[in-house]
């Protein structure tokens, strides 16, 4: 609006309204919005303030018309009409009649000399903007001035590039672009239309056109057809190409995996390690710091060094080798807790190949092995040389007596016999 060759002045009046924004109840956009008008009206930067300042101070006066309203009164008024002023605002016709004719400048001159008189000053702006709301307003018209000028500045930006990619889409590698693109879509559309059209051919020729189908009597009779028309297609398939496409890949998905997992093993090593380590330095915390009791230390792997030394030993007598191999019921149930690599005690929170002393709770899940044995709870309490277990007696303290005949040993190896059968009974 104020022509080429006017970038100063419009730099200027910009700075001026916006200046105004930062201080004013009012936002930069009410101030653009009367711009406009005033602008048609005079180009000279001066005038065009002195009609913006009155403009505000006339929306003071009747927040209700605000700028918008005032703006609009106000170049009728320039134009030669003060009935808006009249109306909206409720100025003195008689007064404004007196120099609506006058040339522009002196009109602008007594009109701040009326307002003024009659309270619309330069002072009541200041007040008003100084209330609650006019503190309100003047944070969210400095809101809205960081968001446009961040999003004026961005658009400068990315200016050239949105000049390149126009020339792009202008360019002839575009209408190569666009001539692939349709002729995909027409070959996915032909492609699609072409295999609903076999589909249905062939659905034709073996269901809806076939007499041997049509005259199928049940509902089983003709399941069981189409099953097996898609069975021989399917073999059909399978046979001509499908064998060798499947098998391709299959090698290819296995290729890839056992590549990954090759690769991997140094980091799940390395992981497995760790986790190990943790948990070991962890048990060994708790043994060295707290005073725990037996009952709870048995719960420990390692931890109750009496018992595990009470195990081997009576795991030793009762062995048929002399390497410590378990006569019965396997390591979960008599071969004493050993110190273990970190690759043991990684699979003891799997399994418990390496014993556990008692249950802690019910219900508590296990995975067990080929060879283990697993002890009801009154069988478990003998075995552990419980106090109160019940031996068939309806209790007792745990001492077992055995009478009747005399026993004769003819050697010494009658000796491990008759221990080794007692053993087997006290454990069943």
């Amino acid at each position: 609006m104020f022509g080429k060759g006017n970038e100063k002045a419009v730099d200027k009046y910009l700075e001026y309204v916006q200046k105004r924004a930062d201080i004013s109840m009012y936002e930069i956009g009410d101030f653009l919005g009367i711009s406009k008008g005033f602008i048609s009206t005079s180009k000279n930067n001066k005038q065009l303030e002195q009609m913006v300042n009155l403009a505000e101070r006339l929306a003071a006066i009747d927040p209700v018309q605000g700028l918008e309203g005032s703006g609009l009164a106000l170049k009728e008024y320039f134009g030669g009409s003060s009935q808006s002023l009249v109306e909206r605002f409720e100025l003195s016709r008689k007064e404004l009649n007196k120099f609506k004719s006058l040339p522009l400048e002196r009109q602008l001159k007594e009109l701040d000399k009326h307002l003024t008189s009659i309270g619309a000053s330069n002072e009541l702006l200041e007040a008003q903007s100084k209330t609650s709301l006019g503190e309100y307003r003047k944070a969210i018209g400095a809101i809205n001035r960081g968001f446009r000028e961040m999003g004026t500045e961005g658009l400068r930006k990315i200016n050239p590039l949105l000049q390149d990619f126009n020339k792009w889409l202008n360019s002839a590698d575009f209408a190569k672009l666009k001539a692939w693109g349709t002729d995909v879509f027409s070959g996915l559309v032909s492609g699609a239309v072409d295999a609903v059209r076999r589909a249905t051919s062939w659905i034709n020729e073996k269901f809806i056109n076939n007499p041997e189908f049509q005259n199928l009597e049940t509902i089983k009779q003709k399941i069981a057809f189409v099953f097996d028309a898609f069975g021989d297609e399917f073999r059909i398939w399978w046979s001509a190409s499908g064998k060798t496409t499947v098998t391709a890949a299959a090698e290819q998905i296995t290729e890839v995996v056992a590549s990954v997992l090759n690769n991997s093993k140094p980091v799940l090593s390395a992981a497995i390690r760790l986790g190990a380590g943790i948990g070991e330095g962890i048990r060994q915390g708790i043994m060295s710091t707290f005073e725990l009791p037996e009952s709870v230390k048995s719960l420990v792997p390692g931890g109750n060094t009496a018992q595990t030394k009470r195990l081997a030993e009576f795991n030793q007598k009762m062995s048929d080798t002399d390497d410590n191999t378990p006569m019965y019921g396997g390591p979960a149930v008599m071969q004493a807790p050993q110190p273990k690599s970190l690759w043991g005690s990684v699979t003891d929170a799997i399994g418990f190949s390496g014993g556990i002393r008692n249950v802690p709770y019910n219900n508590m899940p296990a995975r067990l092995h080929a060879g283990e044995a697993v002890l009801p709870r009154e069988e478990a309490k003998r075995w552990r040389g419980e106090g109160g277990a019940n031996y068939g007696n309806g209790g007792g303290s745990g001492n077992v007596v055995i009478t009747g005949n005399t026993f004769h040993v003819r050697e010494e190896a009658d000796i491990q016999k008759i221990a080794r059968q007692l053993a087997y009974a006290m454990a069943r």
